[in-house]
């Protein structure tokens, strides 16, 4: 029987845990791309001193949405939820200073290159009615069995 991956608490997929944990749920994935939600309200991460949420945080929020899509391969793999790192973003475009409480935004991932040895590359928007950012992020997944390897030569 097949598990609906949207009905998961993204807890479960991802290594983030709360308050780090900023995507409220997945809305839909496929083998290339995950939609994701974000909830800015209150208790949201960042809040500024207006109650909303600097721009420049929607860089997280791109990286938590591919965190998921890692983390939903995994899941339906049966395999362990991996660990990744972002390494850097080109073209982070924002065309508001921030996201205002009480908005939901949908942040929608789109592989664009993926290769064996863990690095990977998206696109990335943010939007509402609208596209408010956008960006290409790249980033690193070590393979599980590495992961301490890699962890203890970066220590040094």
């Amino acid at each position: 029987m097949s598990i609906d991956i949207t009905k998961l608490p993204v807890s479960e997929l991802m290594p983030h845990k709360p308050p780090m944990l900023l995507i409220d749920r997945i809305i839909d994935w496929g083998d290339e791309y995950l939609t994701a939600e974000v909830c800015i309200d209150s208790n949201s991460m960042f809040l500024d001193e207006n109650n909303n949420v600097p721009a420049w945080v929607g860089i997280e929020y791109m990286a938590q949405t591919v965190a998921a899509f890692a983390g939903v391969r995994a899941y339906n793999e049966g395999a362990p939820i991996p660990v990744g790192f972002l390494l850097g973003t080109r073209k982070y475009l924002s065309k508001v200073d921030h996201f205002k409480n009480g908005e939901k935004l949908v942040v929608k991932i789109q592989s664009v290159y993926e290769d064996e040895a863990g690095l990977g590359s998206f696109d990335c928007e943010i939007c509402t009615d609208n596209v408010l950012a956008s960006a290409r992020i790249n980033t690193f997944k070590p393979k599980n069995d590495k992961l301490q390897d890699f962890l203890e030569s970066s220590n040094q």
